[in-house]
């Protein structure tokens, strides 16, 4: 399935996407890892932010995440950034509160990233990302790591999600004194329970005190534009 750009694509600059098979000890397997770099990466040495997103060819081949950054960085709607795409080996295992991935991203593939590529490594710097059971693994990421990851997107996450001993964790985790910026977007066209507990979420995260914001779409969000619309957001 291909969403319809909003806006020409062969208007701007393009940036590169390589593509690596990338292997973890942690979780003992091997992933496509796709990284996206900037149209003048490699003409300029500044650092660049961090994007790393969940379901990486869904964001490549869907949501068309090329092409929604040449545009963002090219306007500068957004800074320069590299982006990050890891693919899935077993999706429903990796993204439902899994702390083996958790460690995967950090003790792993940022270490590589950070070594490979000239970007930021502080947490106000580094955004993590994902639609779905996508979304959900990013907020589970970021706030057991806020000093890693200090801004989440979750596009129609999942967070109704249950899973033995893991009730209530996403908004029951203490994030310490670093408060990650979440930004979090549901269609009003989504089932129920991910539509409710996501405007649950957003009020309990409010009152701790995180920095957050919250988006709805007159849509259903799993049809691959609003996700895309977040992008852009």
């Amino acid at each position: 399935m291909q969403y319809s750009s909003r806006f020409p694509s062969n208007h701007y600059p393009s940036g590169k996407i390589e593509t690596y098979s990338f292997h973890s000890t942690i979780l003992n397997n091997t992933r496509k890892i796709h990284i996206y770099t900037p149209h003048d990466y490699s003409h300029t040495s500044h650092l660049q932010e961090l994007l790393v997103v969940f379901d990486g060819n869904s964001f490549i081949n869907n949501l068309s995440i090329a092409r929604t950054l040449n545009y963002l960085i090219y306007e500068k709607e957004i800074p320069s950034c590299i982006a990050v795409a890891i693919d899935p080996v077993d999706r429903l295992e990796e993204l439902t509160y899994n702390d083996k991935m958790n460690a995967f991203l950090t003790e792993e593939l940022l270490s590589w990233i950070h070594a490979k590529y000239r970007v930021h490594q502080e947490a106000k710097h580094t955004t993590i990302a994902g639609f779905s059971l996508g979304g959900l693994a990013a907020f589970y990421a970021a706030l057991q790591n806020p000093h890693v990851f200090g801004n989440v997107l979750s596009m129609s996450g999942s967070v109704h999600w249950k899973k033995d001993g893991y009730e209530n964790q996403i908004s029951s985790i203490d994030s310490d004194t670093s408060q990650p910026h979440f930004y979090i977007a549901a269609g009003e066209l989504e089932n129920k329970p991910l539509l409710t507990t996501n405007r649950r979420l957003y009020k309990a995260l409010k009152e701790k005190g995180d920095q957050i914001l919250m988006k709805s779409f007159k849509a259903d969000m799993t049809v691959f534009g609003g996700e895309k619309s977040c992008l852009m957001d």
